[in-house]
């Protein structure tokens, strides 16, 4: 499936980051959260999604606020969502294209 808003606009997702003490490697993490009701027909689980606007608040390293930034989680992922069926080649990332993201029809058999 290819999830996008339904306005066009681009889909920020809430996230984390940090650099091992170790050996200075880089681990990232997509936040997720309870499906709202339009994804919930695709899978139980969603990414945490940010407005625009709320993506300078939280890549804000000054701001702690636990509070603050869930409310910033919960008002983007409000955002209308829209999603159609593409060819499965697109989990493989020897593919390449912007044909991969166009819509196929339900149903299609797939080899």
């Amino acid at each position: 499936m290819y999830i996008y808003r339904s306005d066009g606009a681009h889909l920020f997702m809430a996230g984390a980051w940090e650099r091992s003490p170790v050996d200075d490697t880089l681990s990232f993490v997509i936040l997720t959260m309870e499906a709202n009701s339009f994804m919930s027909n695709i899978h139980h689980r969603m990414p945490v999604t940010l407005s625009e606007a709320g993506c300078d608040e939280w890549l804000n390293h000054e701001n702690f606020d636990a509070q603050d930034l869930k409310q910033l989680a919960i008002s983007g992922s409000r955002d209308a969502l829209g999603a159609h069926y593409v060819d499965p080649k697109v989990g493989n990332p020897k593919n390449q294209g912007a044909e991969l993201i166009s819509p196929i029809p339900t149903g299609t058999l797939w080899d």
